[in-house]
């Protein structure tokens, strides 16, 4: 873990990158594939320094349009959820379809 959290100066151009692959997968119904990208970004949202955490919020969670795939919605992790929520709640991305304003956490 302590090569990822060392950050080199690249931390939110690689965390973009990795969200595009993420999206990407989405976009493929490859659940294989985004299961394992949202177990990692939950591993680092969770036991990550604060910069990696940070990241992880601005430019993975924010960035992923789950808005037509709830199954992945479903494969989020606890942390990544509570994340996305609170971007919701912020306005930072747009509430998702199919979870009910008094039960965000379907």
């Amino acid at each position: 873990m302590d090569k990822i959290n060392a950050q080199y100066g690249l931390l939110n151009l690689e965390m973009h990158v990795f969200v595009d692959f993420a999206q990407c997968c989405i976009a493929d119904n490859d659940v294989g594939k985004v299961r394992l990208c949202f177990m990692l970004a939950e591993k680092y949202c969770t036991r990550g320094n604060a910069d990696l955490r940070t990241a992880i919020v601005v430019s993975f969670v924010e960035h992923l349009d789950l808005r037509k795939a709830q199954w992945a919605w479903d494969l989020l992790g606890p942390n990544l959820k509570d994340a996305y929520l609170y971007c919701v709640e912020i306005g930072r991305v747009a509430p998702l379809p199919y979870l009910s304003h008094r039960n965000h956490k379907s």
